[in-house]
């Protein structure tokens, strides 16, 4: 089945419906059969999913439905894979996500300097002292505690456990800024230090000096009595709780593409494999009505980042984080099979010598075989474009950058500084290589007269010299070949295609440039189509892009 990716006359009264025709986003399949096909119109960069709704019901995760759900094998974890091959809705004409109340583009898409990425989400701050304590919870096990300041800014203080000190606050805080970074809606996380002496206890609460003093035992604390801790600013608006991994929610007009769908969330994928976040879960999603009742809007955050960089595999003793998913039928059978003989590659890997580090990794770490603990839908939907637009993402993360977040996550051992900083860089490398050669890595640049400027993300990023083979095409706007297959040979990242003269002929033809990079043992990936009109002679319009 081919899915037509723009707007035709038969599907317009269904576009009109949820005003898609005005974003011009790519649409689901029109007929069976049927090329993708694009209109010549502005190209979408925001998609306004913010018009007022009624204020919905609060949703509140039912923790044995949701496991009940993941916890059993699910198609993708079997050993016959069922793929569900179907092109994310939530991209431009483009191939690009539009900002929204999901995302907002950031790195790759404008010049994000490491002072930037830093500074993240940050608004007000750290809390600033005396803090007044309004609530606690997970006194023995994770224990937080919800305050606020001089300011009456509420923050949600998370701290480390005894036995990890630094390991959750430096990884929550390089996580926070990220996945803000990656264009994500986040809370603005600060990594600060406290002492009991500056808390207060509410006037209004039960609480008791000693419950405080019982949070205190189960965290790590420094030799001075500084306690280090996140203090996340509590989302302003209304907590709605966890978004659906699937489907969309019946209580918001404005979500009109089923969550499996979302690139933006597809691409988490890549994202959670690049710091591990394993444990990824729609407790990660959470949704909030911002603005005054049924005035307002559901904005949709990325949330808890506690258990990255190896975390969770250290505090929960969980060493197949990433490897396995927690009920994983293939790996049951080959255990069944090899009589238990076989020693996975997680059993490998030696704890780190630093309390602030889990059993994060770069050597044994295969982008190709990533998983997480509980199968997430929208993963398990992730298409070849999709990774490829997240690895586009994560490319525009250079070493400067990450050498600076990591430095300003205040690790307390120098040595894991650099340990972080090294492990971060090889797992981006071998994910981005791994991504740019599962599609035709070529993005558009520009035209230029009769020809089409691209860049070709693999060797940008290399930085290589080494030969590209490519096999171009053009097609008809019903995608029958109109020129004989040609084969260009490119050295260097950026390549020129001449438009055939046969082509240029008539103002506003529609035609296909379909570019498939053919590697030096042979291998054939996914094309890239280029979709444009001709103006004039001289004037050519690129305007869709399909990887």
């Amino acid at each position: 089945m081919r899915y037509a990716l723009c707007a035709l006359p038969s599907n317009q009264n269904n576009m009109k419906k949820f005003g898609y025709i005005s974003v011009l986003l790519l649409l689901t399949a029109c007929a069976h059969q049927q090329p993708y096909q694009f209109i010549d119109a502005p190209v979408v960069t925001y998609y306004n999913d913010i018009h007022p709704i009624p204020l919905p019901e609060s949703v509140h995760q039912n923790v044995f439905e949701y496991y009940a759900r993941v916890k059993p094998p699910q198609p993708n974890a079997l050993p016959v894979t069922i793929t569900k091959n179907k092109a994310a809705r939530d991209v431009n004409a483009l191939d690009q996500i539009p900002g929204s109340s999901w995302f907002f583009p950031r790195l790759g898409a404008f010049p994000i300097s490491p002072e930037e990425l830093v500074e993240g989400p940050t608004e007000f701050g750290p809390p600033q002292p005396p803090l007044t304590v309004i609530q606690i919870r997970n006194v023995s096990r994770n224990p937080r505690l919800i305050v606020f300041d001089r300011r009456d800014i509420h923050y949600l203080l998370k701290f480390d456990p005894p036995d990890y000190p630094g390991i959750s606050t430096t990884s929550s805080f390089i996580a926070n800024r990220l996945f803000w970074g990656f264009g994500y809606h986040v809370p603005e996380d600060q990594l600060c230090t406290i002492r009991p002496q500056i808390l207060r206890i509410d006037t209004g609460s039960d609480i008791k000096a000693s419950d405080i003093d019982a949070v205190f035992k189960n965290c790590a604390h420094s030799e001075n009595g500084d306690y280090r801790c996140i203090a996340s600013r509590i989302i302003r608006g209304l907590p709605l709780g966890p978004a659906p991994d699937h489907g969309v929610r019946s209580d918001d007009p404005n979500d009109h593409f089923p969550h499996e769908d979302r690139r933006v969330l597809r691409a988490l994928k890549v994202f959670a494999a690049f710091t591990n976040m394993a444990d990824i879960s729609t407790d990660n999603l959470f949704d909030i009505y911002v603005g005054e009742p049924n005035y307002g809007y559901i904005k949709h955050y990325l949330i808890d980042f506690d258990d990255v960089l190896g975390t969770v595999a250290a505090r929960y003793d969980k060493p197949w984080a990433g490897f396995n998913h927690d009920f994983d039928v293939p790996d049951m059978l080959i255990n069944f099979v090899s009589l238990g003989l076989r020693i996975p590659d997680w059993e490998k890997i030696p704890p780190t010598p630093w309390p602030s580090v889990g059993m994060f990794e770069a050597t044994l770490f295969d982008p190709a075989r990533w998983k997480e603990t509980n199968p997430f839908k929208p993963i398990r939907y992730c298409q070849p474009a999709d990774a490829y637009w997240a690895a586009t993402v994560l490319a525009a993360l250079t070493p400067v950058h990450i050498q600076a977040l990591v430095q300003a996550a205040d690790f307390p051992e120098p040595e894991a500084e650099q340990y972080m900083i090294k492990t971060l860089i090889e797992r981006q490398r071998k994910l981005v290589l791994y991504y740019y050669s599962r599609v035709t890595p070529l993005d558009l640049v520009g035209t230029e007269g009769n020809a089409i400027r691209l860049v070709n993300r693999l060797a940008e990023f290399e930085n290589s010299s080494h030969d590209f083979y490519y096999t171009v095409r053009f097609l008809d706007e019903n995608a029958q070949p109109v020129t004989e297959t040609e084969v260009i040979t490119n050295s260097q990242p950026t390549l020129l295609v001449p438009i055939p003269a046969s082509i240029v002929r008539l103002e506003h033809d529609y035609f296909c440039m379909n570019i498939q990079a053919a590697y030096e043992d042979n291998s054939l990936v996914n094309p890239a189509q280029f979709h444009c009109i001709v103006h004039d002679e001289n004037n050519i319009s690129v305007i869709g892009v399909v990887h």
